[in-house]
C-alpha cells in the first residue's frame, strides 16, 4: 500500500487506531490542553511525557511504535518533487538524478554564456560555479509530501530550477546590468513529478521524521485544528529510477515567495 498524506481521511483510522492503544481518554483531554499549537512537534518530549504517566505505559515509545506499525502497513510514501526541466523526456527514461557539481556547471555555462557572453561574465562564472559546486547536496534527490507546498511555499523549484542555478542567477545579475534571474525563469517549464517512493529508498531518520509528522496530524485533528500545508521533505539517495514517478504536472500558478510572493 502507499500512503499519500492528501488522503488524510483514509489514513487517519488506522493511525488513530495504533495511537489509541496507547493514549487513553483521559490523556486525549489533557492533550487538547498542553499540546503545542504546530504542526511539526519537535522531539514529542512532552507526548512521550505525558504517556509515560499512564499506568503500564512507562517504556512507551509512541513514534517507534508508530514506525514499526507503518513499515508493516505501507511498501512506499506518495512524494512530490519540484524542478523546471528542458527535456522532460530525460526524466521519464533516466529517473531523477542529484544535481552533481559537474552537471551544474554544464547546466550553468548553457543557461547564462550563451544569452550574457562577456569576458566579465565568463570570468564571473566560472569563480561563482567553483563555489557554488562545493555547496551542492552531492548524492541526495529531495521530495514534498504535500504538493501544495511545493507551490505555495517552495515555488523557487519551479520558477528557477534550483537553490544554486537561482543563487548563481542573483550573483551574476549582481556583477554585471544583465538580469540573470529573468533569463533563468525562462528555461524549462515548471514541473512538478508525482513519485511513488519505496521505503527501502529512505533512511531510519526520514521514515522517523515522517512518522513525526503523521503523529503531529493526528494530534491536530484531536484538538480539532485544521490540516495546514506541511513542510515535511523526503530525501533520496543517488536517484529515484523512472519506474516510481507515477506522472507530472505543470501549476499554472507558482508563488514567488522569494521576490514579493507573488503568482507568476
Amino acid at each position: 500500500m502507499v500512503f499519500s498524506w492528501r488522503d488524510f481521511n483514509n489514513w487517519k483510522r488506522d493511525i488513530q487506531s495504533i495511537i489509541y492503544n496507547i493514549i487513553d481518554e483521559p490523556l486525549i483531554q489533557e492533550i487538547r490542553e498542553k499540546a503545542p499549537d504546530c504542526q511539526i512537534i519537535g522531539d514529542l518530549y512532552w507526548l512521550n511525557t505525558l504517556i509515560t504517566k499512564q499506568e503500564n505505559k512507562s517504556d512507551i515509545d509512541v513514534v517507534t511504535v508508530l514506525m514499526e506499525h507503518f513499515q508493516k502497513k505501507y511498501v512506499a510514501v506518495r512524494a512530490f518533487h519540484g524542478c523546471r526541466p528542458k527535456h522532460l523526456s530525460s526524466y521519464t527514461t533516466h529517473g531523477l538524478i542529484p544535481f552533481k557539481p559537474d552537471t551544474f556547471q554544464k547546466i550553468a555555462h548553457e543557461y547564462f554564456l550563451t544569452i550574457g557572453h562577456t569576458e566579465e561574465v565568463a570570468r564571473k562564472l566560472e569563480e561563482i560555479s567553483e563555489v557554488q559546486s562545493q555547496l551542492l547536496y552531492e548524492g541526495e534527490v529531495s521530495f514534498h509530501i504535500d504538493a501544495n507546498f511545493i507551490v505555495d511555499c517552495a515555488g523557487y523549484y519551479l520558477i528557477y530550477g534550483s537553490h544554486s542555478l537561482f543563487a548563481t542567477a542573483i550573483l551574476l545579475s549582481r556583477a554585471t546590468d544583465i538580469d540573470f534571474k529573468k533569463i533563468l525563469a525562462k528555461q524549462g517549464k515548471q514541473t512538478v513529478f508525482v513519485c511513488d517512493i519505496p521505503l527501502y529508498m529512505l533512511s531510519f531518520n526520514t521514515i522517523k521524521t515522517l512518522c513525526k509528522t503523521i503523529l503531529a496530524a493526528i494530534i491536530l485533528d484531536i484538538n480539532q485544528t485544521e490540516l495546514r500545508t506541511t513542510e515535511c521533505y523526503l530525501a533520496v539517495k543517488d536517484k529515484l529510477p523512472a519506474e516510481f514517478i507515477v506522472s507530472y504536472y505543470h501549476p499554472n500558478l507558482v508563488k514567488d515567495v522569494l521576490y514579493g510572493n507573488h503568482i507568476i
